[in-house]
């Protein structure tokens, strides 16, 4: 399955969030999504077992307008939003879907959207490195990149 960015829009949803005032925080922050702008379909097509048995346990609601949380921000923002937070894996936008989206127009040049050969994988724990290691891991990777670009 291609990467969704799924990741990337909850952050969005949660920035949002904190700018609406009187809202109770969440248990979670999946909880908070759930409870608050969406509830997901009832079956979990190819899901695994684990999430669907996680989402059962919320109540169920009627999934809110993003318009009517959100009555400032663009109908096309909006639209990838919902896209890309589609509970069905399987329907959400995928992210070279969301890049060529309108909302996104101004950024996306097909001549600068490198795709990886291969998915990437951790070949570590990253929370297993200690601190120093990954300092020096990022400030390597900072002075390869200046040195290729001509820095």
């Amino acid at each position: 399955m291609a990467p969704t960015p799924w990741d990337s829009s909850q952050v969005w949803w949660h920035a949002q969030e904190r700018l609406r005032p009187h809202q109770p925080p969440a248990p979670s922050p999946a909880s908070g999504l759930l409870d608050s702008v969406m509830t997901p379909d009832s079956g979990m097509e190819g899901g695994e077992s684990a999430a669907a048995s996680f989402v059962e346990k919320f109540q169920k609601y009627p999934k809110k307008p993003w318009s009517s949380l959100y009555p400032s921000v663009s109908s096309q923002a909006i639209d990838l939003l919902d896209r890309m937070l589609a509970f069905n894996p399987s329907t959400r936008i995928t992210v070279e879907e969301a890049l060529q989206h309108p909302y996104l127009a101004s950024f996306y040049d097909p001549r600068d959207e490198p795709v990886a050969e291969h998915p990437f994988e951790f070949e570590e724990e990253l929370d297993n490195v200690p601190i120093p290691v990954l300092k020096e891991r990022m400030l390597k990777e900072v002075n390869e990149f200046r040195q290729a670009a001509g820095l």
